[in-house]
């Protein structure tokens, strides 16, 4: 394929594309969030990260100059919302037990989320500080509302998951012990 095809394919598929002196580097994402960064028929693949104060990926591959170039800012906007898509997929609310003093039951959420979405939800948290009551961290009792602003699977759901898993775990041992 000659260079000009390539460069109409790689700029088709491209968030962005920068004007390098070896030729055109067109940015895009790959299906695990990574960035992909094209030059002709070569391509690196490469996380974001933090070099002289600027987001660069790794681009090796593309055999250029220098080993790095700095990602362009709707790129880098793409990847960080790519990322936290793929974090919120995985938070789930974990019952963190029974107030002793209220009755209440709390919740925690399982991973740190991104701070646009904790934003949302902060109001509906208290912070336990770091325990003495046995229980630290940020903590719910309004587990509901936070999964309606979050858009999470319900937690009784979860749980179902996880009793499921619990069973399986012990048919598993069950019939490792005959």
């Amino acid at each position: 394929m000659d260079k000009l095809n390539i460069n109409l394919k790689n700029s088709r598929e491209s968030i962005r594309h920068v004007d390098h002196k070896a030729g055109n580097i067109f940015f895009s994402l790959n299906m695990d969030g990574l960035i992909l960064a094209k030059q002709g028929s070569k391509t690196a693949i490469s996380d974001i990260e933090m070099f002289e104060n600027k987001n660069a990926i790794n681009v090796e591959s593309l055999e250029l100059e220098f080993p790095y170039i700095e990602v362009p800012p709707k790129v880098e906007t793409a990847y960080v919302k790519a990322k936290n898509t793929k974090i919120m997929e995985s938070v789930r609310l974990i019952s963190a037990g029974k107030s002793l003093l209220t009755g209440k039951e709390y919740h925690k959420l399982n991973i740190s989320i991104p701070p646009e979405e904790w934003q949302k939800v902060e109001s509906l948290f208290e912070n336990f500080g770091k325990g003495g009551s046995g229980w630290k961290g940020w903590l719910t009792s309004e587990p509901v509302k936070v999964q309606k602003l979050l858009r999470l699977k319900p937690t009784n759901e979860h749980d179902d998951d996880i009793k499921q898993f619990e069973e399986a775990i012990t048919m598993l041992e069950t019939a490792k012990q005959r």
